[in-house]
């Protein structure tokens, strides 16, 4: 035999195991660009998701502070309201007529004198309930009752040593009572909202 055969016979082994390996690493090739652009597919996929689900986030967050900032407002114009009407209403007490409240001016100065004790003390009035406050005190030693024409409505009371008073004027019984009115109009407020 001679070598130009087997030269031909070698020749076409070696391409056609070159044509083998070049097919399997084709096929290789295909499969891992194949799988890249899955992986990229997947990438950019899981990257929208989580820029979704930030924008999402970031969108909760904002509509938390829209909703916050809104809150406060209207917290601040209802505290707002209230202090106009509690204003009011501590001015229309301070001036309210002694025929308006006298049912209840014996309380008032019982409840004072009661913080007072013994002690003496003055009194503090508007001069259309000093006459009433006289007859309230008449059989108590050491009280004295002041007429005052810039006194709210009400009583107020101190020790002749001027440590302790007491104010049952309407405008402070108002000022005492606040917090709870301030709780129940509120309420009341933002049940019309």
């Amino acid at each position: 035999m001679s070598i130009d055969p087997l030269l031909g016979l070698l020749t076409r082994e070696a391409e056609a195991e070159a044509e083998s390996v070049l097919a399997t690493a084709r096929r290789q090739a295909s499969e891992l660009e194949g799988n890249a652009e899955a992986l990229a597919d997947r990438r950019r996929a899981e990257a929208r998701a989580r820029q979704r689900e930030t924008r999402r986030r970031q969108l909760r967050r904002e509509a938390a502070a829209i909703d916050r900032r809104q809150r406060e407002t209207m917290y601040r114009e209802r505290a707002e309201l209230l202090k106009k009407i509690f204003a009011r209403a501590e001015d229309t007490l301070a001036s309210v007529p002694v025929d308006r409240y006298v049912a209840m001016l014996d309380q008032l100065v019982a409840s004072a004198l009661e913080f007072l004790g013994d002690a003496p003390a003055v009194l503090h009035c508007r001069p259309d309930a000093a006459a009433r406050l006289e007859k309230v005190v008449a059989g108590r030693n050491g009280v004295t009752v002041v007429p005052r024409a810039d006194a709210a409505a009400g009583v107020f009371a101190e020790a002749a040593d001027g440590h302790v008073m007491i104010d049952n004027t309407l405008p402070g019984l108002l000022r005492r009572r606040a917090p709870a009115l301030a709780i129940e109009l509120a309420g009341k407020l933002g049940a019309g909202a």
